[in-house]
């Protein structure tokens, strides 16, 4: 069928029949699987869709029918197109297909989109979506990953924070039924592992880590990103002491630190439900509110942090209804320095204020509008954990609805929109001097009308955290305060953090990168508001020199067409207050656990190995060093890289290495280029690296790891606490020297309960070998039988030409 279709001709056939052959070949490659065979379909569809409009143009008559045939035809090869990665030929089908009359909307009640040309009245209908795009991003909803941990044996040690985090949510009293768990959880929890005593011991060590930081003078950044990773799971008790331990940093303090204010945002943010009362916001918001007076005409940093902070409490103060804020004693002195923020050159801070004024206008309503909608569609999950909560998810049919009641029902509300319009106009009209352009932009942040753009964008905050994307893009393109700039700001915003977070599927990531890029591209609404561009530009321009996996080299096409359009000029203007400088798109999760280690009485061990570590990389060989090849025997005809293999080894179950070689074969010299390797790419809690020359080591056959470790001054306590929770990769040279003839593997009980976990990499002259040497080296089991898989060695090849030439070049 396939072949007869391309076999087709169109002579003598008439623009209809034309069209239909061109649909036919949509609908085939809508359903083949192979990419190469889909895409030549696509192409022959477009040359078929060319002689339609060729014979339609000859024919010379009007045909309404057949021009909304022709659009929706050229939309759907854009579609197809975009599917397949090539972007910039389904822009051309897209703008063929808009030149051709073809308009999308979105039926409210199911969330489809469809060409329409007119409605059921016989009347244009005008597009809904305004940004003008016209394929969607993201295809689907998804379940939010939950960051899991290996759960802990009865009094064994956690290993960090966010483990017991994640083992403290499994005992939340809202975890009610095991349903939705996996198997280990189950386990966990149901086959008697964790009884009163055990879960006692738990809660009781996320208490004594709050006391901890409480008692912590200096509250260093890792110390607070650690405290904050268990606030969603913590009783009431302890998240208060919590609460009014940053309370007290935040005002004790004569230089407000950012990084305190960072935590104190997440605390908020993640709250336990009932833990905060509205006695505890006022109070709060009164601090933040003084210390923003005293610090506003300072740091921009320190203000934009401020900014925030007090805009996570006024959400919170929404969210819970407070009422009776003291007007003269708080909302407008507040209002007032948020207003004076407005003058500031600094266009994320004035976004930032301008949230906490918009936030501010919700709180003295009673039983506001959004209020009501809020409470309708159910309250936010709380906590970073993955507590499941048996909430009623947000309803987006009915929320978008209660934005345009919000909308229509606004005090004002003819001067705003008259306000709206004429920042449109002026944007249109601008010149591309920078301070005009912030001059628009401040303009846009609107402090003097209480507006519909912060409502919806805790919308789509709360429908990124239900991990339902395809709602978020709907929501951004159909929220009745679309066009405000605010808005616009928010969702750029919000799709540059998605993009940023990795613990969102690659592919989700990407959605939102080329979201964004979309976004700068929709000329038709953008030309409208020239500060959209640049705001995109930036966060783009950010994403692609931190974040590569999501940007796929397309960075470089990005920033050459932002210098032919004149953006990257314009954008100077933004990297002068660099988002970096301000908002962390992610924040990062802790790496080090100081408060856990003072918990559980753990010895500090990192510190001496970072050490070791320079140490080592201070002492590594000045020589020429060449990386060797290797084959699997003497025999052997085929050679391959060692390093390589020995990577790959590191990267397997194996257990043992053999690396054997001739005298002066390069096996010593392997074997500290591959100690010098793995330091250079250590990573906290990362395997340890550990070289050992054995004729160093009298009976190193018995506790070997130790004996090496007190040799480079590490203490008794300390090697006990890497011998329970830490991963070692040996690195053995001179077995042959060292007169050995026993397993060291086997003798120093490597890998068995108790002992030390360790790779072993192990040098030795091939002379040296029997017949039987491989049992002085692979691992064996009880009965002496070895795993084939866990024992694999190489024999250092002889250097060839290459080799040699390369040697010679480098000496």
């Amino acid at each position: 069928m396939l072949r007869n279709l391309f076999s087709s001709q169109t002579n003598n056939l008439s623009p209809e029949e034309t069209l239909e052959l061109a649909n036919k070949h949509l609908e085939l490659a809508r359903k083949e699987d192979d990419i190469a065979k889909r895409l030549e379909v696509i192409n022959r569809a477009k040359s078929l869709l060319k002689d339609t409009e060729n014979i339609f143009a000859s024919k010379n008559v009007k045909d309404p029918t057949l021009s909304e045939g022709i659009a929706n035809a050229y939309h759907e090869h854009g579609r197809l197109l975009n599917d397949l990665g090539h972007h910039s030929k389904a822009k051309k089908s897209h703008n063929k297909a808009e030149k051709w009359g073809y308009v999308e909307v979105v039926d409210r009640n199911d969330g489809s989109s469809h060409p329409l040309g007119k409605n059921d009245t016989g009347k244009p209908t005008p597009n809904k979506d305004v940004m003008q795009i016209q394929q969607k991003i993201f295809d689907q909803n998804i379940t939010p990953p939950v960051a899991k941990y290996a759960l802990p044996k009865p009094n064994e040690l956690v290993t960090s924070t966010p483990q017991l985090a994640y083992c403290l949510s499994l005992l939340h009293p809202s975890m009610i039924s095991v349903e939705g768990l996996d198997q280990s959880e189950r386990d966990w929890l149901q086959d008697g592992t964790i009884d009163f005593d055990e879960k006692e011991r738990l809660l009781k060590m996320a208490t004594d880590l709050v006391r901890a930081f409480a008692q912590d003078e200096l509250k260093k950044p890792d110390v607070v990103a650690e405290v904050v990773s268990l606030a969603a799971v913590l009783v009431p008790d302890d998240f208060r002491g919590l609460l009014q331990a940053f309370v007290d940093g935040i005002d004790q303090s004569m230089l407000l630190e950012t990084h305190l204010l960072n935590g104190f945002s997440q605390l908020i943010r993640n709250a336990p439900q009932g833990c905060v009362d509205t006695d505890d916001l006022v109070k709060i918001l009164k601090l933040l509110n003084a210390r923003l007076k005293n610090t506003h005409k300072q740091s921009a940093r320190h203000t934009y942090r401020l900014a925030s902070t007090i805009s996570q409490v006024l959400d919170s103060m929404v969210d819970c209804q407070v009422k009776g804020l003291s007007r003269e004693q708080l909302h407008e002195p507040l209002s007032d320095y948020l207003k004076e923020l407005q003058q500031n050159p600094d266009p994320y801070l004035v976004y930032q204020a301008a949230y906490a004024y918009q936030a501010l206008q919700y709180i003295p309503d009673d039983e506001t509008i959004l209020q009501s909608m809020m409470r309708r569609t159910g309250k936010a999950v709380q906590g970073i954990s993955g507590v499941v909560s048996a909430v009623k998810a947000l309803d987006l049919v009915e929320f978008i609805e209660g934005l345009q009641d919000i909308q229509q029902g606004l005090t004002g509300a003819e001067k705003a929109i008259e306000l709206v319009s004429d920042a449109y106009l002026n944007a249109a009209a601008l010149a591309k001097n920078g301070q005009e352009l912030l001059a628009s932009l401040k303009e846009g942040f609107n402090f003097k009308h209480k507006g519909s753009w912060y409502p919806a964008l805790r919308g789509l905050d709360r429908l990124v955290q239900e991990g339902r994307f395809a709602d978020f893009e709907r929501l951004a393109r159909e929220a009745p305060c679309q066009q405000d700039p605010a808005f616009r700001w928010g969702v750029c915003l919000r799709l540059g953090e998605i993009a940023a977070n990795n613990i969102w599927d690659l592919k989700i990531r990407k959605y939102a990168f080329n979201f964004l890029r979309q976004l700068y591209e929709d000329n038709a609404n953008n030309g409208q508001q020239v500060n959209i561009r640049q705001w995109i530009f930036c966060i783009l321009n950010q994403l692609a020199e931190s974040f590569e996996d999501i940007v796929e080299g397309s960075a470089d096409e990005l920033l050459q067409e932002a210098r032919a359009n004149g953006d990257s000029g314009k954008g100077n203007l933004y990297y002068g207050y660099s988002l970096v400088q301000h908002h962390q798109m992610v924040t990062p999760p802790p790496m080090k656990f100081p408060l856990l280690d003072r918990v559980q009485n753990k010895s500090d061990v990192e510190a001496p190995l970072l050490k070791l570590r320079l140490e080592r990389l201070n002492d590594r060989s000045s020589n020429v060093y060449i990386s060797p090849r290797a084959k699997a025997t003497p025999r052997a005809t085929d050679d391959f890289d060692l390093t390589a293999k020995v990577h790959e080894f590191l990267d397997s179950d194996g257990k043992v290495f053999l690396l054997l070689g001739n005298s002066g074969a390069g096996k010593s010299a392997f074997c500290r280029a591959l100690e010098i390797n793995l330091w250079d790419n250590y990573e906290i809690n990362g395997r340890i690296p550990l070289f050992i020359y054995l004729p160093e080591f009298e009976r190193s056959e018995q506790d070997l790891i130790a004996k090496k470790l007190r040799k480079v001054d590490f203490t008794d306590r300390q090697i006990l606490e890497l011998r329970s929770y830490r991963e070692f990769i040996l690195i053995c040279d001179g077995y042959d020297e060292s007169q050995q003839i026993r397993n060291l593997y086997m003798s120093n009980r490597l890998n068995q309960p108790g002992e030390w976990r360790a790779k072993m990499v192990i040098s030795c002259r091939a002379e040296y070998c029997g017949v039987d040497y491989k049992d002085c080296f692979r691992p064996t089991d009880r009965n002496g039988g070895g795993d084939t898989g866990q024992f694999q060695e190489a024999i250092i090849s002889p250097f060839n030409q290459n080799q040699i030439q390369d040697y010679i070049e480098q000496y």
